[in-house]
């Protein structure tokens, strides 16, 4: 893995790891994933099991966008940006299936939320998600 992500010129700055299926992020902000990919939990757009770390395309489209944290769960995986924006993928208690990156919308999740909140951090359990101000 690190000699595949060495030859893109990046360094790996935090990894999570899911049941079968890893996500990482590295020093310039991407994601990338591997392993078990049967439940969308990859990002990829497919179903498929990867063997060696993916850039998770999906989270980078027009914008310059760098991810601040990622985290696995046991069929999900979720990441931060750096706008505050949070997005997730694969299977849980609320996503079935999603097999790219979704933005998460907290104001749907928690009605009463106040519209100052920012999230700062991520935690994935097995089948839950939790985001931290």
């Amino acid at each position: 893995m690190i000699e595949h992500l060495k030859a893109e010129g990046e360094k790996v700055t935090s990894v999570s790891c899911g049941f079968k299926h890893a996500i990482c992020k590295t020093s310039l902000g991407k994601v990338y994933t591997w392993g078990w990919g049967e439940k969308g939990q990859l990002g990829h757009g497919s179903y498929e099991n990867e063997y060696s770390p993916r850039l998770v395309i999906g989270l980078y489209p027009q914008q310059k966008t760098k991810t601040l944290m990622v985290q696995a769960g046991y069929k999900h995986s979720m990441a931060l940006q750096d706008n505050r924006r949070i997005f997730w993928w694969g299977t849980n208690a609320s996503l079935s299936g999603e097999a790219i990156p979704t933005e998460l919308n907290l104001h749907n999740k928690i009605p009463d939320m106040n519209g100052d909140f920012v999230p700062t951090r991520l935690f994935c359990s097995w089948s839950k998600s939790l985001n931290v101000s």
